[in-house]
């Protein structure tokens, strides 16, 4: 048995990089996961990771979408409870950098950065 077997977590996030990691992690130790990102690619990729673990297909949700819009937070949580039956963990790992660089960033890619990187984790 993993340490978290029968625990259910949301990494949001999680079509690459740490947030891939975390995921395989995770369902490494027995958790059932949400995996959340914007590419639908990369998020299959991240899936079929999963599944190369051995990871089942009932343990796995994937729910693509913006996380700076209100709908994708809302249907992270619900589509996880509908599924798994409650949530134990949230991992916030979607994020990105301001660019073209904070120097000379406009109010607008500021206001971006913030929904994203700030705003949502509060909706969540």
């Amino acid at each position: 048995m993993g340490k978290l077997t029968g625990k259910v977590a949301i990494i949001t996030g999680s079509s690459a990089g740490i947030g891939r990691a975390t995921a395989l992690l995770f369902a490494s130790e027995g958790a059932f996961v949400t995996i959340h990102g914007r590419n639908e690619k990369s998020l299959e990729e991240t899936q079929n990771q999963l599944k190369a673990q051995g990871v089942h297909d009932n343990r796995i949700l994937v729910v693509q979408g913006q996380i700076e819009e209100a709908k994708t937070c809302e249907d992270l949580i619900n589509e996880t409870i509908k599924k798994f039956g409650k949530l134990d963990v949230l991992v916030n790992n979607a994020g990105i950098e301001a660019k073209p660089g904070i120097e000379s960033l406009s109010l607008e890619n500021f206001d971006y950065t913030f929904d994203v990187n700030l705003k949502r984790y509060h909706c969540l």
